[in-house]
């Protein structure tokens, strides 16, 4: 009974991709309050994701299996640190707005 109760429920939940996908979304909609927080959040996370794919592919081959993982998060907190740096540099008022979430680009 246990089974076939959990094959019914598993779609419930844990094998809904848009269910995933949002729970990643959380620091942009938390800090989206105002179209230019907005704005600014995807633009940091673009970067983020345009620059670590970028470097990523390029590296991919050079690395061993067994460490692919563990330098893949190295590669996205740079470029996380680096928007962020840049943030706190150039637009301050973005970056007191965002707070915590550009750092939460890294976990997601």
């Amino acid at each position: 009974m246990g089974g076939v109760l959990k094959e019914f429920t598993k779609g419930l939940w844990s094998d809904i991709p848009p269910f995933r996908f949002t729970l990643g979304l959380c620091p942009t909609l938390a800090c989206t309050t105002s179209m230019q927080d907005g704005f600014g959040m995807g633009l940091c996370l673009t970067f983020v994701l345009t620059g670590s794919n970028l470097i990523i592919s390029l590296l991919k081959k050079l690395i061993p299996p067994g460490v692919r993982l563990p330098c893949f998060i190295v590669v996205v907190a740079t470029f996380v640190i680096i928007v962020e740096l840049t943030t706190q540099a150039f637009f301050y008022p973005l970056y007191l707005s965002l707070g915590i979430f550009i750092p939460l680009i890294v976990v997601n």
